[in-house]
């Protein structure tokens, strides 16, 4: 079954795109933080290809994975940025709307550990924990749906070394 684009669901209007970003953006920067991306600038990626979206949102097909793909490319380039926001220009209600996504201490060092699996595995994980089935992943990172499964349960399995208690 192809997922249809929430436009095409729910007419394109501004609603059903405050609603689609209110369901993704907590969980695009998860992704971006698995990935090895650092908090800010994983908000500041994940804001960015928000924006780029809202101009385009009746033409991305997939809105979904083309919200994953812009915010890494867009953290890829801008991660060696160090450029530290005043807690005074930040407004108590907007910082307030993604404190669902701040990290407890068990999730950091569930994420350190995703953190530290290879490249394709990390993805993977990175991927399957937003969601994706195998065989969508197999469609995003371009490999077969068996090389996801094998990669998934290697990095289950490492995962679980590192995490539990031996």
């Amino acid at each position: 079954m192809t997922a249809r684009h929430p436009a095409q669901e729910q007419g394109a209007g501004l609603e059903d795109f405050a609603n689609f970003y209110r369901q993704n953006h907590s969980r695009v920067v998860a992704f971006l933080t698995y990935m090895g991306v650092d908090r800010p600038t994983a908000e500041e990626a994940a804001q960015e290809a928000f924006v780029q979206l809202s101009r385009r949102w009746t033409e991305i097909e997939s809105p979904k994975s083309w919200l994953r793909t812009v915010s890494y490319r867009y953290a890829l380039r801008n991660r060696h940025r160090d450029i530290e926001v005043p807690s005074s220009l930040i407004a108590p209600e907007l910082d307030s709307i993604h404190q669902d996504t701040y990290l407890t201490e068990e999730t950091e060092r569930v994420v350190a550990a995703i953190r530290s699996l290879p490249p394709q595995q990390r993805a993977i994980m990175a991927l399957t924990l937003d969601g994706y089935t195998p065989a969508e992943i197999s469609k995003e990172i371009g490999v077969r749906a068996e090389t996801v499964r094998s990669n998934l349960r290697k990095a289950r399995q490492s995962l679980k070394t590192r995490l539990l208690p031996k």
